[in-house]
């Protein structure tokens, strides 16, 4: 996998062949996250997001014997020992915007977590919080188009660096 530039609006487009693919952006993207940071995961099921959060938790500094696991049930799993704390949102069974507040999405933010969010579009609110966004596409049986979404000025900057080794073709999704 390679990566071109991001375009202006910080998209970059990706095209991942295997799993150690999309570990390696989950590390990139690690590299440039700071607390209080949103990142919102979108994809269907079984299309590498949960595998995507691992990896990120792994390069945050989350310990090993912390088994990182999708919160499907639980909705949020927080993970400590790394250089923040980093809460892993499922979003799969929520209604709305309404539930969010109450499974502490504000508090987490308030303690200075690296949010991850898996089905963000189930709440509204995280597409005006997420500081990175991250489509996963299904495009064959370990194929994935990626496309990221950057907020922050700096941060496309340094993934258009750590990313430079990977090919795609940069574009507006």
């Amino acid at each position: 996998m390679e990566l071109d530039d991001a375009d202006a609006a910080g998209v970059f487009a990706l095209e991942s062949t295997c799993e150690d693919d999309t570990r390696r952006v989950a590390e990139a993207l690690a590299a440039v996250l700071e607390p209080g940071d949103v990142v919102a995961l979108e994809g269907t099921l079984g299309v590498g997001k949960t595998l995507f959060s691992a990896a990120l938790a792994r390069a945050l500094g989350v310990p090993p014997e912390e088994h990182v696991a999708s919160p499907s049930y639980a909705l949020v799993n927080v993970y400590r020992g790394g250089r923040a704390p980093v809460a892993h949102l499922d979003l799969y069974r929520l209604e709305g915007d309404d539930e969010l507040a109450g499974i502490g999405f504000d508090d987490l933010l308030d303690e200075g977590a690296i949010v991850v969010v898996e089905w963000p579009e189930r709440a509204r609110a995280i597409g005006d919080v997420a500081t990175f966004w991250l489509r996963f596409e299904d495009t064959g049986p370990t194929a994935r188009r990626l496309t990221l979404l950057v907020g922050p000025e700096a941060a496309r900057e340094a993934l258009t660096s750590t990313l430079s080794a990977f090919r795609a073709a940069a574009r507006r999704p």
